[in-house]
């Protein structure tokens, strides 16, 4: 190889083409379509948006009430009302209106919350999943015989699941 051979060069062209050079390869990535802003959707759709912080943890503990293509109503109990910062309303707002590709008129109220928030839908799961573990674990046949064996028991908060974050 000369000093004028460069592998790391983009000007290239792949093998086979003419002077056997290299190119950069771009690989496009087809979007997919948005979800439909709905109550349904709403952990979703949150899930998608590019915010952190508190930005976050507000969108997660508000359940979606009400969207249309113009507006969205979101509902926060009164416990977590001091995440409603005009700060992380703004942020939030603005992912919104990335997410839907046209402006949204965000209105968040404190009150009573019918449904489950993302925040509380995340914990719920989280506990689903432990329970099934420990039982799971209860039923093993070996784990059976050596608590038989000993008089133990399972510790339901020492189980961890292995896909939750921790687990060994």
């Amino acid at each position: 190889p000369s000093a004028s051979d460069d592998t790391d060069s983009f000007d290239a062209k792949p093998a086979g083409s003419p002077n056997n050079e290299r190119t950069p390869a771009f690989v496009e990535i087809p979007s997919q379509p948005p979800l439909s802003l709905s109550p349904d959707t709403w952990s979703d759709v949150l899930a998608s948006l590019q915010v952190g912080g508190l930005t976050r943890e507000l969108g997660a503990n508000c359940q979606l009430v009400d969207a249309s293509e113009e507006q969205a109503l979101l509902r926060l109990s009164e416990a977590h009302s001091q995440l409603n910062s005009p700060r992380a309303r703004a942020a939030l707002s603005e992912a919104l209106n990335i997410y839907a590709g046209h402006p949204l008129q965000l209105t968040i109220e404190t009150g009573v919350r019918t449904g489950e928030s993302p925040a509380e839908r995340r914990s719920r799961e989280a506990q689903e999943r432990r329970a099934e573990a420990t039982e799971t674990i209860r039923r093993d046949p070996q784990v059976a015989a050596i608590c038989d064996m000993f008089g133990a028991v399972v510790d339901p908060d020492a189980v961890v699941p292995a896909d939750e974050p921790g687990a060994a």
